[in-house]
This record gives C-alpha cells, sequence and structure tokens, in this order.
C-alpha cells in the first residue's frame, strides 16, 4: 500500500487572542504502516500530538496499537503532550451488563456486540479485538474496539508515554461547564440534547506526557 503524506504548515488563530498557533498537519495511516516520516529536528517536532475519536481502531490486534504508539512517539519531541479522546471501556461494557440483550442505545446511538460476547465476559488474558458495532445516526456505522485503560497505560509507557490525565467527559464536562464561555461552546456544538449527553459519556481524556524527565513540568 502506498501511504499518502501531506505536510502543511499555516497559521491558525482563533477568536480568543492568546490562543494563536502555528499547525504542521501530516497524512499518516499510524495502526497500518511503519512511518516513513520522521520529524528532523527539535523546531519541527510537535509539542502537541491529539487523537480525537480515532486511536481505539487500531486495538484489533497488538501489533496496530503497538504500531500506533510507536509512530506517534517519532512525531512528539521530548517533554511533549499527547491528548486525545476515546471509548470509555468501563462505561461501556457496564452499560452492556445492564442491558437485557448484546445491544443498548437510543435514538442517536446503538452499540451492538456480536454474538461472542453474550455472556457478557471479557478474559483480562485478551484485552485485543473485543469489538462491537457503533452506529450514530447520520453520521456513523462501523466496528470499533474496547481498550482497557490499564493495558493503554502499561503499553504507552514502553514507548515512554506516561500517563498524567485521564478522565470520564461527563465528569470533565462537570467541572467545567461552571465557566459560561464553555457552556456556550457547547450548545453551538449542539451538545447539549438528552441524546448527545448520553452518548458523551461513553468516552474519556487522556493526557500523556512524552520524556519522562519531564513530566514534572506538565503536572
Amino acid at each position: 500500500m502506498q501511504l499518502e503524506k501531506k505536510k502543511k504548515k499555516g497559521k491558525g488563530k482563533s477568536r480568543l487572542p492568546y490562543a494563536v498557533f502555528s499547525p504542521l498537519m501530516v497524512v499518516l495511516l499510524l495502526s497500518t504502516v511503519t512511518q516513513g516520516y520522521s520529524c528532523d529536528n527539535d523546531k519541527e517536532a510537535s509539542i502537541y500530538d491529539g487523537s480525537h475519536f480515532a486511536l481505539h481502531y487500531s486495538w484489533s490486534t497488538e501489533a496496530r496499537a503497538r504500531r500506533a504508539l510507536a509512530n506517534i512517539s517519532t512525531l512528539l519531541r521530548p517533554g511533549g503532550t499527547f491528548i486525545g479522546t476515546m471509548p470509555d471501556a468501563n462505561v461501556i461494557i457496564k452499560k452492556l451488563r445492564e442491558a437485557e440483550g448484546p445491544a443498548f442505545g437510543n435514538s442517536v446511538y446503538r452499540i451492538q456486540f456480536d454474538e461472542e460476547f453474550s455472556q457478557k465476559k471479557f478474559k483480562s488474558s485478551s484485552p485485543f479485538d473485543i469489538n462491537y458495532n457503533f452506529h450514530l445516526e447520520d453520521a456513523v456505522d462501523c466496528p470499533e474496539w474496547i481498550v482497557p485503560i490499564n493495558i493503554f497505560k502499561s503499553l504507552a509507557e514502553e514507548y515512554d508515554f506516561e500517563l498524567v490525565f485521564v478522565k470520564n467527559n461527563h465528569e470533565f464536562v462537570h467541572e467545567n461547564m461552571k465557566k459560561p464561555e464553555y457552556v456556550d461552546l457547547m450548545r453551538r456544538l449542539g451538545a447539549l440534547g438528552d441524546g448527545n449527553q448520553d452518548l458523551s459519556g461513553f468516552f474519556f481524556l487522556y493526557l500523556y506526557a512524552y520524556s519522562l524527565n519531564l513530566l514534572h513540568t506538565l503536572v
């Protein structure tokens, strides 16, 4: 497979005067190809890398998960930060076990597990390839994978990532909705409806520091 790589440099400017940044955007297939792209020097390497609603797709096999983490590490400078959003395995499995069958959801989304997991039991010795079908009305209908946070943490440590922060999205939003500007942002994003509020609890936020020596500067 030929990897398509695009490198774009530009300046982005938000409405907030303090949020000015110069992005470097690279199109990469993180979990299926060992990337040929690497940062030539610390000035080109990222200070911040992000993966939102995406990294769990690499969890079909251990090899794919490792390849994704290895590729991310090559794009960060020492002391850099890797931040992302991923389905919360604990919440999804809890909801599954509360449901009558192997599926649950509402008018906005539906999560369906295969008959393989009809007993709603998952072996700790097999943390990869625990898949389900995720349907989001008018947006998504595809297989996704469970990522146990303890395995995610230990695997990331092998690639010099140290977990600094992890929190379920509901808890994170509850803490920050005290700020009017964030309430307005959620409203403009259309994220305050009942269906969306339920769905948002299926995700957690994580932040990793790359290079253990500089971890104390991020805490």
